[in-house]
């Protein structure tokens, strides 16, 4: 959220992005399409590049997880991570609705005001915000 905060992760391809949430969620392709209400056929898809997952879905993944680590709401706030200044971090929506915890849920665009070079809930897989829980997961 802060120019001078950068992304330091190289960008996930969409196809590696749902591989890699399913595989911190330690789930198959059939016990993740359950839990998302989709079909195996399309969580093969999208991990084999076949069809690009959508955005809603990586954001469910996402959730998933952050589920999944019952600490989760201890870890640093985004603004924290980003070392956002107030002018930034307090009117930001992620302040208001998810208390800094949930940036990449409240819209995958919040971060491109300050700087962000990738606008999209991708962008937001390689940020630290994510990454901090991402890693420990």
């Amino acid at each position: 959220m802060n120019d001078t905060a950068e992304h330091t992760r190289e960008p996930l391809t969409p196809a590696q992005a749902v591989k890699h949430l399913r595989s911190v969620l330690a789930v198959t392709q059939e016990e993740l399409a359950t839990a998302l209400g989709l079909s195996s056929k399309a969580i093969q898809s999208y991990e084999q590049g076949w069809r690009k997952a959508p955005p809603r879905v990586i954001k469910q993944l996402l959730t998933l997880v952050a589920i999944n680590r019952e600490d989760y709401t201890q870890s640093k706030k985004c603004w924290d991570v980003r070392a956002c200044p107030p002018e930034i971090s307090e009117p930001c929506l992620a302040s208001k609705l998810t208390h800094g915890h949930y940036c990449w849920a409240v819209a995958s665009n919040i971060c491109t005001a300050a700087g962000s070079d990738d606008p999209t809930i991708f962008g937001c897989l390689r940020c630290d915000v994510v990454q901090q829980f991402l890693e420990t997961a």
